[in-house]
């Protein structure tokens, strides 16, 4: 089994990438580490404790950026979360949480929720639900050009009478 696949030596590469970046930012986490478990070095640590320090780090806001999933340069970008929002509340979707919205996700990308889509899943969807909505306003029209009466004016145009609205 390789030594990197372990999930102990996935946490201590988390655990000394934060302290890395941290000592740059002038935040002594290892100081931390050491004055909370006095005993132990970082090879003594325990997978609960490695996990402990972990979600206190990450409760703290210092690992944000380092939790897996949370950010990275496959994960869609601001700008396509606005227009995804934007395409949404055109449909009158309830957001990101809706049933609709997550079949679309795992017929267009094949991902379980939303939230596991790449950018490039989510232009893709993004594509789909714009067809949608050219689609619905195709329709709307259709149906306005329907309703003319038989004179060819709208139902509320009263240009011949005269009378303005």
């Amino acid at each position: 089994m390789n030594h990197y696949a372990t999930e102990q030596s996935r946490l201590f590469r988390i655990l000394h990438f934060a302290v890395q970046v941290s000592q740059r930012e002038g935040i002594d986490i290892a100081g931390w580490i050491f004055r909370t478990y006095p005993d132990s070095r970082y090879s003594t640590l325990t997978d609960g404790e490695l996990r402990e320090i972990l979600t206190h780090l990450t409760g703290a806001g210092l690992l944000g950026h380092f939790v897996r999933g949370a950010s990275g340069w496959d994960r869609p970008t601001s700008e396509q979360r606005e227009a995804l929002e934007a395409v949404l509340q055109e449909l009158g979707w309830h957001g990101t949480g809706d049933p609709r919205l997550t079949a679309l996700a795992r017929q267009v990308a094949g991902v379980d929720h939303v939230r596991f889509l790449t950018r490039w899943d989510l232009d893709r969807v993004l594509r789909r639900l714009r067809s949608k909505c050219r689609g619905r306003n195709a329709a709307k029209a259709k149906r306005l050009q329907r309703r003319r009466t038989s004179d060819g004016r709208k139902p509320n145009d009263y240009s011949a009478t005269g009378v303005s609205a």
